[in-house]
């Protein structure tokens, strides 16, 4: 066993480390709501005292500043959340961010990796996604599938889904008011029950609205009539609207009145 002098630059170090060791019990209580601000700011500055006092503030670098926001962080929200999973974003903002003096290999890491995140983001990202059809489908529940049955009869596949992209550049969900494509020319106001696909073809089931007060910018609608099934074709534009008293005002689309 070796044996170390209890000089003054030892117990400095030892009592920096138990200092480092109380803090980092501290922050994991404070997950919980255990540790008050104020008590992990007391401990940050007693650990940061020792350790430049054992070791000299040159042997500090950029995660003793870091520590720091720990304390705002609880006097903020209350608790510390657990930043384990954002150590990653520190490291990608570093490689880019410090002074590099190798730019030869630095230039190139740049040009290898910036287009091929890029590339990969423009791959899998969902909002590029401009299909028509239904948004993320599944099964239908036994309830509906039945009622699905009934009208389109046995051994067809039925699937279901919250949304659905009626055009490249436009969706509905269920709950949504929509403008409707009307048989007499124009267009009407109907509800979203749900999408769904039968058979390979698209079609929402709708909620019919009548017409109460028309002006130039906007008008007014009541429910009324019996649900039915419509061509996702039919579908013009998801309206803005608000609803009182079971009556929907519904601002008129630019697309739909030519303004």
């Amino acid at each position: 066993m070796r044996t170390v002098a209890a000089t003054d630059a030892v117990l400095h170090a030892c009592q920096a480390f138990i200092m480092l060791v109380t803090l980092v019990d501290m922050l994991v209580d404070a997950q919980r709501g255990r540790c008050s601000a104020i008590e992990i700011a007391t401990a940050t500055q007693a650990f940061l005292e020792m350790f430049a006092q054992a070791f000299g503030v040159d042997e500090m670098f950029l995660k003793f500043h870091l520590i720091l926001h720990h304390a705002l962080t609880v006097a903020r929200y209350g608790w510390s959340p657990n930043t384990m999973a954002l150590e990653r974003k520190h490291k990608s903002i570093l490689q880019y961010g410090v002074l590099n003096n190798n730019l030869k290999n630095y230039g190139g890491a740049v040009l290898r990796e910036v287009p091929n995140k890029s590339l990969h983001t423009l791959d899998t990202a969902p909002w590029l996604n401009m299909d028509v059809g239904l948004i993320d489908p599944r099964l239908p529940s036994k309830r509906l599938a039945a009622c699905l049955t009934g009208f389109f009869g046995e051994g067809v596949e039925h699937f279901t889904a919250y949304s659905v992209r009626y055009n490249a550049f436009s969706k509905c969900s269920c709950g949504d008011l929509v403008a409707k494509r009307a048989s007499a020319g124009g267009w009407c106001v109907a509800r979203v029950l749900f999408p769904a696909c039968s058979a390979g073809e698209t079609y929402v089931a709708l909620q019919p609205f009548e017409l109460q007060a028309y002006s130039e910018t906007y008008s007014t609608w009541r429910e009324a009539g019996m649900p039915f099934l419509a061509d996702t074709d039919d579908l013009l534009e998801t309206l803005i609207y608000s609803v009182r008293s079971g009556v929907a005002t519904v601002l008129h689309p630019l697309s739909l009145t030519g303004a």
